[in-house]
């Protein structure tokens, strides 16, 4: 069932065009609530659309886009009147301050849009996007809870610059147009490994186990249920298959 939620909730952020640090919030906020509240199987998309709600005003409410309430009763479908989610988002932001927990904790797309920024990893990109998925991917995976937030982000770059090889890339997000100057993704790849000996992987072999089960995410036969993120990140490129069948076994 959580993962039948999180997919929706990918909907829901393409429909209302929340920020990706909305939805992974959100994400972060259901599992920490329901590790102390279980609810029943009738209340939790409420317990979503609610996380969702307090994501939204965090991560949007400075430049007013965060929808009204009306508006997520409107995307439930009208399963639950509008006290319902006030109620429900006001005790989980209780919740919440009563544990000091901070909504600026750093997540997967934290950490990966810090190395898609220091590899000069241009927004919009193949390897940027295709980064953005292999992440993405993993929010509705319970088993990747077990992986560091900073090594899910390395290993989604570290798969997107395997598939992009054969490109060159500007070396500086600065000065994209001038492609003259010019990066592999082969030397952005041996940056990250460097880097990560200040994180949580030093060495290649670090980061393997958690690319092996992002690439078996990917390579699993899609449930039709379960594919809002593909269609995202497919829509996104231009309608281009999103993974290669040669690179699937490489490395994994």
């Amino acid at each position: 069932m959580r993962a039948i939620l999180v997919d929706w909730l990918v909907d829901v952020q393409l429909k209302f065009k929340l920020k990706t640090e909305t939805l992974y919030l959100a994400v972060g906020l259901i599992d920490r609530y329901l590790e102390v509240h279980p609810v029943v199987r009738a209340k939790l998309q409420l317990v979503g659309i609610s996380a969702m709600y307090l994501a939204s005003m965090y991560e949007e409410g400075q430049d007013g886009s965060c929808p009204e309430v009306r508006r997520w009763v409107y995307i439930c479908d009208n399963a639950y009147r509008q006290k319902e989610i006030s109620d429900m988002h006001r005790r989980m932001a209780v919740f919440f301050s009563e544990r000091s927990f901070s909504l600026s904790t750093p997540n997967a797309v934290t950490f990966l849009e810090q190395l898609q920024k220091q590899l000069s990893i241009g927004k919009n990109s193949e390897a940027y996007l295709l980064s953005q998925f292999y992440a993405e991917l993993t929010l509705q995976e319970y088993k990747m809870l077990g992986y560091r937030p900073s090594l899910i982000a390395a290993s989604a770059v570290y798969i997107a610059l395997d598939m992009v090889a054969d490109q060159s890339m500007p070396c500086s997000i600065e000065y994209p147009r001038q492609t003259s100057v010019t990066c592999s993704a082969a030397s952005k790849k041996a940056a990250l490994l460097a880097g990560g000996a200040q994180a949580t992987w030093s060495t290649e072999k670090a980061l393997l186990p958690c690319v092996g089960e992002m690439r078996r995410l990917d390579a699993a036969p899609q449930n039709p249920k379960l594919n809002a993120v593909a269609r995202k990140y497919q829509k996104l490129l231009g309608g281009e298959p999103l993974t290669r069948p040669a690179d699937r076994g490489s490395r994994a």
